[in-house]
């Protein structure tokens, strides 16, 4: 129940990033990292509202806007927990192949079921010596009559010769879940209720793929 919950208010939050943006608000002195969360917004309302392209080419698009703004080096090792040196090369190679469609068709289909949610900026602060950043926020939901908070977990990237430096998502915590990490404990279970087979971890995302896109070709 915990998990699906947590799976939920993970897709409103995207939602509110993907079709909020009249709605977002951040403060005027916003700082970088602020400004990359509001530039998010903006990319993913420009693929999405584009009902002039085709799904598939939208889909894509969406694809490539996760790699670009998510620490996709850090963020699929850390799924696995202590099972991270479990994959051989092989095993190791799809993984990343299904966790990118993995996570493109959950949020590409389901936000769209959001709309008219907003999120509001609020701030954000360094840690571990200003390599991280948080982004502090809220989320209110049509359905909810107070807001949530919502925190976005960024990665500093120092820029080189002067440039600005870069960001990438690691995390988001809604109502004070991380939900990486929620989904960290999922991957974890599967692996070990099935005696440590990393297999039975591929084989539970390509059902979850399938199951996402059965979904979509009969909406």
């Amino acid at each position: 129940m915990r998990r699906h919950l947590c799976a939920n208010l993970l897709l409103a939050a995207w939602a509110a990033l993907a079709f909020g943006l009249s709605t977002v608000q951040a403060r005027a002195d916003d700082k970088p990292a602020e400004r990359f969360v509001m530039q998010l917004v903006s990319q993913a309302v420009e693929i999405l509202a584009d009902q002039e392209q085709p799904e598939d080419e939208r889909r894509e698009a969406f694809r490539a806007l996760l790699l670009d703004n998510v620490d996709m080096r850090r963020l699929p090792a850390f799924l696995l927990g202590q099972y991270a040196r479990l994959p051989d090369d092989s095993q190791k190679q799809e993984y990343l192949q299904l966790l990118q469609e993995f996570t493109t068709r959950i949020y590409f289909v389901r936000l769209q079921e959001y709309a008219d949610d907003s999120i509001q900026v609020t701030g954000s602060r360094d840690k571990n010596k200003g390599r991280e950043v948080v982004v502090t926020g809220s989320i209110r939901l049509r359905d909810r009559d107070k807001p949530l908070s919502l925190d976005w977990w960024l990665l500093r990237q120092p820029g080189e010769d002067g440039a600005a430096d870069s960001f990438r998502v690691f995390d988001v915590r809604v109502a004070g879940i991380w939900l990486a990490q929620e989904q960290r404990s999922g991957f974890v279970s599967v692996i070990r209720n099935n005696q440590g087979s990393f297999d039975a971890l591929l084989s539970h995302l390509r059902r979850q793929i399938d199951a996402r896109a059965v979904a979509a070709s009969t909406q």
